[in-house]
């Protein structure tokens, strides 16, 4: 089974890929997993109008930088969960998450695509529109959402 399992860095992704080392086990079969990271710069400079001349107050290279961090620290991180339950390959792509994450789930022939959510509500996610909910609606292939971990769940508590 080749899954693809989208992560950035959060603590959603790193529960979604404890799910998906857990699944690969109980699959007891050759499992392959894809960690995709997608580096999006259109989610921070798309949401700020940049004036003629205001680019030499903006350090891109810094934070390209920044994003290439940033995909690095998820990639391992997922890979760290992954080793030992399947093969893993990690892929890092410029691009808007959606759009990546279904055109390489469809270019890779993916099985299954496994992304964490963080659990917005039903509200949130319309006003806000949350990658995983725009990938089940455009997805030509099976996609499991991993809600957030139970100790960032909304009313529950942890015991000390």
């Amino acid at each position: 089974m080749k899954i693809l399992l989208a992560v950035d860095g959060s603590p959603y992704a790193q529960h979604a890929a404890e799910h998906t080392a857990d699944l690969c086990r109980r699959l007891r079969e050759d499992s392959e997993v894809l960690a995709l990271h997608v580096k999006d710069a259109g989610g921070i400079f798309g949401a700020v109008p940049i004036e003629p001349g205001a680019e030499a107050f903006v350090d891109v290279e810094q934070i390209r930088e920044g994003l290439e961090q940033t995909a690095t620290i998820a990639l391992d991180a997922a890979r760290r969960v992954l080793e030992g339950s399947c093969a893993v390959r990690t892929l890092t792509v410029w691009g808007r998450p959606v759009d990546v994450i279904c055109g390489v789930a469809e270019s890779e022939a993916i099985d299954l695509i496994v992304i964490g959510s963080r659990g917005m509500g039903r509200i949130a996610g319309l006003l806000m529109g949350s990658v995983s909910d725009q990938i089940v609606h455009r997805a030509t292939r099976p996609v499991l959402v991993i809600r957030g971990a139970a100790e960032d769940a909304p009313g529950r508590h942890s015991e000390a």
